[in-house]
């Protein structure tokens, strides 16, 4: 394999005419040009090592790599995100320095994809698996036989990148450790995006993946974000808390401004202590952990389909309220009575609360917490004295059995009205 090494330069220009100024050559990092066995081709590659890699005082030091795809377009935008956020000049310290391979494009249609989709026009589709063989069997082999590398490797691509990102990721001879997928074009075969998750092994599931969705407007929520959410909610069934996956949805970014933000902080999930992504001893998902809900599955429950439309809008809105996992939602059934249900948001099915053969629904008001599988249904009666009972009823969720158990009953009465 052969290949070839040219430095290139950022040029800072003084205002020479005015004051002579002398031209000051900054070297943001080199060029390297790859012949590809497999691929049958040359391939031009950007790098950019890390502040302190040429330092003598750092020459037993090895760097983790980052494969950036679409190279050209965001080699410049991801050393300075890297640089900011690794080096020592700022002290940030939220990644470790790290070489940055950047790979030019030559037919992203070809290398990107991994099948083949019918169009009108002649296509080159379904390199991807050759692509990424070159990755790993020539470059990455390249890169740590001539850089000091440690076996520490992420994968970064954006929209039809970040579709081979998440190929890559399910891939269980895949070599890397981590993966920022930026806002992936899933709608290019989405079956087989479902295929992959349903055999994903627990190798992939043991790395890091972090996906980003940009706002690519209501006409294209369907194509787009529906896609992300619904991958990442198999994942969360396929994980059950999916630990190591994180997916963010950036409101205010399109799908071509989404790449800055979403590197910086696709970068700091990957790279954060481990254990503060863990749940609590309590076995709940942390509040800094993004919620993706699963569409709701009406079929799975009486009750939601004749109540879809109070369902749907609470659902909605609502947070998960209730044993980590789920969302409560109620509604009137009469004076002084609610009803209701709960969602499970991994996978949208539909449980119904515990019905009280006395009340005839589930109390007066339903007392729930994220952090608890206790479910508390309040009664308040009232005597024509003006005397108040309060009935409250503990019941414990099943997570295994997905059902609820009777605990206690507590009643209170209260000082007449006055």
């Amino acid at each position: 394999m052969k290949h070839l090494l040219i430095p290139f330069y950022i040029l800072l220009f003084g205002l020479q005419f005015t004051f002579g100024q002398n031209i000051t050559d900054i070297i943001t990092g080199e060029k390297i040009i790859i012949h590809s066995g497999i691929l049958d081709e040359d391939r031009v590659c950007l790098l950019s090592l890390p502040d302190s890699y040429n330092d003598s005082t750092n020459k037993d030091k090895n760097y983790p790599i980052l494969i950036l795809l679409d190279g050209s377009t965001h080699f410049k935008t991801a050393s300075g995100i890297v640089h900011f956020m690794s080096s020592n000049r700022n002290r940030n310290h939220l990644m470790p320095e790290t070489i940055i391979v950047a790979i030019e494009n030559v037919d992203r249609e070809r290398d990107f994809t991994i099948t083949k989709i019918k169009t009108k026009r002649p296509n080159t589709m379904g390199g991807g698996r050759k692509f990424l063989d070159f990755i790993e069997k020539e470059l990455v082999p390249y890169i740590d036989k001539n850089y000091r590398t440690e076996p520490t490797r992420t994968l970064v691509g954006h929209s039809l990148g970040g579709l081979l990102t998440l190929n890559s990721y399910m891939d269980e001879k895949s070599i890397f450790n981590a993966y920022i997928s930026i806002d992936p074009s899933i709608w290019w075969n989405e079956e087989m995006m479902k295929n992959k998750v349903d055999s994903i092994s627990s190798i992939s599931l043991n790395k890091k993946l972090y996906i980003a969705t940009a706002n690519q407007g209501e006409a294209n929520y369907d194509r787009n974000k529906k896609r992300h959410d619904y991958l990442y909610a198999l994942m969360r069934k396929k994980l059950d808390i999916a630990q190591n996956v994180e997916i963010e949805y950036f409101e205010k970014e399109d799908h071509r401004s989404v790449p800055l933000i979403a590197l910086y902080e696709g970068l700091k999930y990957i790279n954060q202590d481990k254990t503060k992504k863990k749940e609590d001893s309590n076995g709940n998902i942390p509040a800094n952990k993004r919620i993706v809900k699963a569409d709701i599955n009406f079929k799975s429950n009486p009750i939601a389909e004749s109540h879809r439309t109070v369902i749907t809008e609470k659902y909605n809105e609502l947070e998960v309220n209730f044993a980590s996992y789920y969302v409560i939602t109620t509604w009137g059934c009469g004076s002084g009575c609610v009803t209701g249900v709960m969602v499970d948001i991994r996978d949208g099915l539909v449980y119904s609360m515990p019905v009280d053969k006395d009340w005839g629904g589930n109390g007066t008001y339903i007392e729930s917490k994220k952090e608890s599988n206790v479910l508390i249904t309040v009664a308040v009666v009232q005597s024509p004295s003006g005397e108040v009972e309060e009935t409250r009823k503990h019941w414990e969720w099943n997570e295994d059995l997905k059902k609820f158990r009777f605990i206690k009953e507590e009643v209170e009465l209260t000082d007449k009205q006055k």
